[in-house]
């Protein structure tokens, strides 16, 4: 898949940006920068691995990471991403490698939430949770994925009261058109 079909389908640019650019410059404070934009598809898959089994991303804290639905993603059958409640909280990165790959088991007593949305829901997570892909049982899931750091440059400081990126749950927001 190639940006520029993603673009005839869904504009980025007008939809998604005009939402998450309020909300990271007030989560922190500070503008931000892109560091990755990667577009794939997710699709069913004989045996579990890669990004299908539950993993962290390992990057420096601050990032976050900004997924994009480009199908719709309303059920288990569609492969939405799941993330594991938490597990963020206290983790140091180890740079220079490949995040972790973990068993099942390293997730049960968590809470454990499906991330589902119709085409368009923008989802913001901490990549160092451990989350993961999953298998959609018909068609595929097509993304657009942003990997996002703080800035040293600080916007005026009345731009950023009141927001922040935490729900009832206190990890995730989702942002639906």
């Amino acid at each position: 898949l190639h940006i520029k079909n993603f673009q005839r389908e869904y504009d980025v640019y007008r939809e998604v940006i005009p939402v998450v650019d309020p909300i990271l410059r007030a989560y922190y404070g500070s503008f931000y920068q892109v560091r990755d934009v990667a577009c794939y598809r997710t699709q069913p898959i004989p045996n579990v691995s890669g990004s299908y089994e539950w993993h962290r991303d390992n990057y420096p804290p601050g990032c976050l990471k900004v997924m994009v639905y480009l199908t719709n993603v309303l059920g288990p059958q569609d492969g939405p991403l799941t993330v594991a409640a938490g597990t963020a909280d206290g983790f140091v990165p180890e740079l220079g490698r490949v995040g972790d790959r973990y068993d099942p088991q390293t997730v049960e007593g968590r809470r454990v939430v499906d991330c589902l949305g119709p085409r368009g829901t923008v989802l913001i997570f901490d990549n160092n949770s451990i989350h993961r892909a999953t298998d959609p049982a018909r068609g595929t899931r097509d993304v657009i994925n942003f990997t996002v750091f703080p800035s040293v440059l600080r916007p005026e400081p009345a731009a950023v009261k009141g927001v922040s990126l935490e729900t009832e749950a206190g990890w995730l927001k989702k942002y639906t058109r």
